[in-house]
């Protein structure tokens, strides 16, 4: 088998026999075939959404718009009822969240929040992160916070639960990315 340097090989393709098809296409990506699986796709496919996860313009939801409130349960670490984040059929590309926005919570307390997608009694979690108010901190500070890379249209909801219980609210934004 001879190689051929301007060869390109097509998206996903399974031929190992030339370095074009172990390189591959930078369609064999998440944004070029639709992959919802990093583990899909080949080297320069997974580089390119590496180029695209670190310099794709951040996006905010709900955009020009109040945070979404979430609301804890009454007792000391008991999570509250799910409250919709980012409804389904909203983001219509795979994508990312890599910050929360809290805007207010309503007390001094620690809070432990959780992200979750998927449709109405299929919610799976794809993270969590714990933080502090105090009195003289005011609202809570921007969360560093990194998921899965997320099908399009799919939903996320959180919850969240407190220290002290008494059902506690944080108001959230997310921050992500699309590919």
């Amino acid at each position: 088998m001879t190689y051929d340097p301007i060869e390109v090989p097509t998206t996903n393709d399974p031929g190992n026999e030339l370095i074009g098809k172990v390189i591959g296409s930078k369609l064999d990506s998440i944004a070029g075939a639709g992959f919802s699986d990093v583990s899909q796709g080949s080297i320069s496919g997974r580089t390119a959404d590496n180029w695209e996860h670190a310099h794709s313009m951040c996006r905010v939801y709900p955009t020009l718009a109040n945070g979404v409130v979430v609301t804890g349960g009454v007792a000391a670490w008991a999570l509250g009822s799910f409250a919709v984040i980012v409804p389904a059929n909203t983001i219509p590309s795979p994508f990312d969240i890599h910050c929360l926005n809290i805007a207010a919570v309503n007390a001094n307390d620690t809070f432990e929040l959780i992200l979750y997608s998927g449709p109405n009694g299929s919610e799976a979690e794809i993270g969590r992160v714990r933080f502090t108010r105090l009195s003289n901190a005011g609202a809570a500070p921007h969360e560093p916070f990194q998921t899965p890379i997320i099908p399009a249209n799919t939903q996320i909801k959180a919850k969240v639960a407190s220290q002290a219980g008494t059902s506690n609210t944080c108001t959230i934004s997310v921050m992500y990315h699309h590919y």
